[in-house]
């Protein structure tokens, strides 16, 4: 996966921490499992579908 994808997806973690967040849950945790989501397939890949486009896009060139 592009790093690109993939930091973009941990700032927008970071972003969404500042919303809402678990207590006892660090910004930086929740960006990683975000991250950890978008990368197994869980609901941050349908969330965040403009990063998931750049990796498909990325995968094709290969």
């Amino acid at each position: 996966m592009p790093l690109g994808a993939l930091t973009a997806v941990y700032r927008k973690g970071l972003a969404a921490w500042l919303t809402g967040h678990r207590q006892g849950v660090g910004q930086h945790q929740w960006a990683m499992g975000r991250v950890n989501s978008f990368i197994k397939g869980g609901k941050a890949r349908k969330v965040d579908k403009a990063e998931w486009k750049k990796v498909k896009k990325h995968r094709k060139k290969k």
